[in-house]
């Protein structure tokens, strides 16, 4: 029956540390899901923002296309204004109607070169932003490899941190711990030095009176040094005997 008793309690205790043992293993399977979890969202919140620059990178460059391609319409229209009025004004042979068309045809040409040099500088604005972007995006992955770093040296330094504090808690718990055991100490010792001293009788000299403070209920007897039947030690004095021829 012992025997039996005994093979159940190693049975049960093996299963025990079986589970024991699949729990701490789903604990760290389970931390380590977390860490991934959060290494992903944190990731996830990156990606989200570099998108959303990209993003707001691509609509401020499309609508400077936008730009461009309305300047070019209207630079294209002013063209095709000024190729139709130079034919009108070639049909023309009066010297008076040609007169007057070159002021119109100088204003048109003044106004054909101020959109053009809008054109250029737009377009070198446009080209410039074009390698910007470019560059942006050939320093993206390094700037998010350095974030990667930061993030993981941050990381470290948190958890050296906890870890830290956690030290100085136990420290300080350790030492508290002392000091009460210490002033235990202490205070036991006092105290039974205080019972021994209570136990020690206060000697007497010889020739004195006994304390009043050892003893108030007694009181020494005063010896009469002129009466000669009285007797030291406190006994009643004894009468003399008298003579039978006095009788």
């Amino acid at each position: 029956m012992i025997v039996h008793v005994r093979k159940i309690g190693v049975y049960v205790e093996g299963v025990n540390q079986k589970l024991s043992l699949a729990q701490e293993r789903l604990q760290l399977d389970y931390d380590k899901l977390k860490q991934d979890d959060q290494e992903k969202t944190q990731k996830l919140q990156e990606l989200t923002l570099m998108s959303d620059r990209r993003e707001q990178a691509r609509q401020d460059l499309k609508g400077l296309e936008e730009t461009v391609a309305k300047e070019l319409q209207t630079l294209h229209n002013l063209r095709k204004l000024f190729v139709q009025d130079l034919q009108s004004r070639v049909k023309k042979s009066a010297v008076g109607d040609e007169s007057e068309d070159n002021g119109g045809s100088l204003a048109q040409k003044q106004k054909i070169s101020f959109l053009e040099n809008n054109l250029d500088q737009l377009t070198k604005v446009h080209k410039q932003l074009v390698r910007d972007n470019a560059d942006l995006r050939c320093e993206l992955p390094k700037l998010e490899k350095r974030l990667r770093a930061t993030m993981e040296r941050v990381k470290a330094l948190e958890q050296a941190l906890k870890e830290a504090k956690e030290s100085a808690m136990r420290d300080r718990k350790r030492y508290q711990h002392e000091v009460d055991r210490i002033k235990e100490a202490v205070r036991q010792k006092n105290l039974a030095r205080r019972g021994n001293m209570a136990h020690i009788a206060k000697p007497i000299r010889a020739g004195q009176p006994h304390s009043g403070s050892g003893n108030p209920g007694i009181r020494p007897t005063s010896i009469n040094s002129g009466d000669p039947t009285a007797i030291k030690g406190g006994r009643k004095p004894i009468s003399p005997i008298k003579n039978s021829n006095e009788s």
